[in-house]
């Protein structure tokens, strides 16, 4: 678990495109997983957080804030992806195979 921590870019809900995160509005707290499944095929990485055969998936929130695109010098609202959470996820290479899913709650 993270507290104030500088986000500078995020994906946007409304055009799914990396945007740049208005400094004065950027400090979030966060939580992730210290190994994900983005890792979880890495031989070298072993996955403490997780029960065997299980593993560990960041869980992400719409979290609204000030953004803007890069062709753009103006802030709008919009919402973006932040990590809040880790899951553990049993059986992940039988349910998604190589595949890096996110969880994404609404």
């Amino acid at each position: 678990n993270y507290k104030n921590v500088t986000i500078l870019r995020s994906i946007s809900k409304s055009t799914e495109q990396s945007v740049y995160l208005h400094p004065q509005h950027s400090k979030f707290q966060i939580t992730f997983c210290e190994s994900s499944s983005d890792e979880i095929f890495n031989e070298n990485i072993k996955n403490d957080e997780c029960a065997v055969n299980a593993n560990c998936a960041n869980i992400y929130r719409w979290v609204n804030t000030l953004i803007r695109y890069s062709h753009s010098s103006d802030y709008i609202n919009d919402f973006v992806l932040l990590p809040i959470d880790c899951l553990c996820v049993i059986n992940w290479k039988q349910k998604f195979g190589f595949k890096k899913e996110a969880v994404i709650i609404e």
